[in-house]
């Protein structure tokens, strides 16, 4: 008996040494940043973070810039939106996680996030270290490099990992910046990120950051840099120059590192993908001009046209025409998109002509109509007589607030509802500073909805695309399909070649849309 434990227990030994020599490690762990959208978080963020409850990876890095500024109402969204992912999380400060007032933030941060602003943590044989650029100076905060007292912790942290099979830093303004962020992130301090960069190179640190809106990877003199911050903020530069919702997966397995680039909505759960109830396309800002060129808008048309499935109607949400011959604008407008194989609305925009609109487009100013289950209203929110002129005309008129009082006396509060108006309620960058949109007089408007069951609003006038969350319903502005004026995408300035439509996808209670530019790419 005692000679058959024996060999079973040398065995069993062998067995051991032959595991722990040859064993397989392996962990996966997703990156993505800049998910900032006003008060809130952009939707895009719930759809990523739905995605990674799909791939379920061992946990989730942040890079920054949460929402749009510290608030505990909007901290409390974002972290409901990222425990979606159900695993572990750890945050970045970003610029908008912070305030002038250094006790402001910081205060909100300890009772809210609970975590030091930088620390390092183990996985296997990897190290990982979270940094914060930002620091407190006479009770400022300042933006763009490191303390010194992080320093000299990253600095021990570095020696003690340099065993690591990889070490991964985390820090939210990027040491190279490639874009929009030149000038305005570590590189305001060359000699400290230098320093900092000639550090994390000797020990061959592999950076993720964000703070730009794209995606972009390089190494400079050694140093890999990878910058992510596609996860819903606006986007600023075009797909092609790495500007599209995104988010990182990546493995470490057997001392190699794997790096997928995801654009959300490419992660099927294995369950039938829900099907839209329908859809519909909606055009903004033609500013057609009788006598100039029309191309890019029968462009446009023809395009819709190829469309599979065919979308239940076509909306313009205004300025839907220009210049000093409104009449034969207004006709040549009816010429081009009559050519639609589907019904199409119109929306009365600050350029638009009050007398030919009624006279040859037909449509009242405010009105209705059906696509089962949904109730669509169009509602005119332009006022030659604004309280202030910056929104150029935008203001929501008494005659439209009585004529929407009444109206809603007529919808069951159950009705999910699509809205449409030219200037944008919400948006980002908004044409006045007192406002959250280009809309002056909204309020009253919003309060007589707060109790129906708005969807989405849709919206034009700005020449820009973007979704700004709040409550719980999209408030989405588009870009013009014009052949005289352009879209501007993160802060391009108006450019003729970023001119398209959005396609909306509708379902039970809740829109997906996407940017078509005219003869090139879809933007989620």
């Amino acid at each position: 008996m005692k000679r058959r434990i024996k060999f079973w227990l040398r065995k069993s030994i062998f067995s051991l040494i032959i595991f722990f020599a040859f064993r397989v490690y392996g962990f996966n762990f997703v990156v993505l940043g800049d998910s900032r959208n006003g008060k809130g978080p952009s939707p895009i963020l719930a759809q990523e973070m739905k995605e990674v409850n799909l791939l379920h990876p061992d946990f989730i890095v942040h890079t920054g810039n949460w929402v749009g500024y510290p608030s505990r109402e909007g901290w409390e969204k974002f972290l409901k939106v990222m425990k979606i992912g159900k695993v572990p999380y750890h945050l970045v400060v970003g610029n908008h996680e912070t305030t002038e007032d250094w006790q402001k933030w910081y205060t909100l941060y300890k009772e809210m996030i609970k975590k030091p602003l930088y620390y390092s943590f183990k996985i296997e044989n990897c190290s990982f270290i979270v940094l914060c650029c930002y620091s407190e100076e006479n009770g400022k905060t300042i933006g763009g490099k490191i303390d010194k007292e992080q320093f000299k912790w990253l600095e021990r942290q570095l020696k003690e990992a340099k065993n690591s099979d990889f070490i991964f830093v985390f820090i939210h303004e990027p040491l190279y910046p490639v874009d929009e962020h030149i000038g305005s992130s570590l590189d305001r301090y060359p000699e400290e990120r230098d320093k900092l960069a000639n550090l994390l190179r000797k020990y061959k640190a592999i950076v993720f950051c964000g703070h730009e809106h794209l995606y972009n990877k390089k190494t400079i003199n050694g140093l890999t840099q990878i910058i992510t911050g596609g996860a819903g903020a606006s986007l600023y530069t075009s797909p092609e120059k790495g500007g599209f919702y995104h988010y990182l997966y990546l493995t470490v397995k057997n001392k190699e590192l794997y790096i997928a680039v995801i654009k959300p909505g490419n992660i099927l759960s294995g369950i039938p993908k829900e099907k839209p109830l329908f859809t519909f396309v909606q055009v903004s800002d033609t500013h057609i001009i009788y006598g100039k060129p029309t191309r890019i808008i029968e462009e446009g048309i023809k395009s819709i046209n190829s469309l599979k499935p065919w979308p239940a109607f076509v909306i313009n949400t205004g300025d839907i025409i220009d210049g000093s011959k409104p009449k034969e604008s207004y006709k040549l407008y009816k010429e081009i998109f009559s050519k639609l194989k589907v019904p199409y609305y119109s929306v009365f925009g600050n350029h638009d002509n009050e007398k030919f609109y009624r006279e040859i487009i037909g449509e009242q100013f405010n009105y209705s109509f059906n696509v089962p289950p949904y109730h669509c209203i169009v509602l005119n929110n332009i006022n030659p007589h604004p309280p202030y002129p910056d929104t150029y005309g935008g203001s929501f008129t008494k005659k439209t607030i009585e004529w929407l009082k009444n109206h809603l006396k007529k919808v069951d509060k159950s009705t999910p509802l699509l809205l449409f108006a030219h200037c944008a309620i919400y948006r980002p960058n908004s044409f006045s500073k007192r406002l959250p949109g280009d809309a002056y007089n909204y309020k009253p408007i919003l309060e007589l909805l707060k109790d129906y069951n708005v969807i989405a609003w849709f919206f034009g006038h700005a020449h820009i695309n973007s979704i700004v969350s709040n409550e719980g319903i999209n408030y989405i502005t588009t870009g013009a399909l014009s052949d005289v004026r352009g879209t501007s995408i993160g802060g391009s300035g108006e450019r003729k070649e970023y001119n398209g439509y959005r396609i909306v996808e509708v379902y039970k209670d809740k829109v997906k849309s996407y940017y078509k530019i005219i003869g090139k790419s879809v933007i989620k």
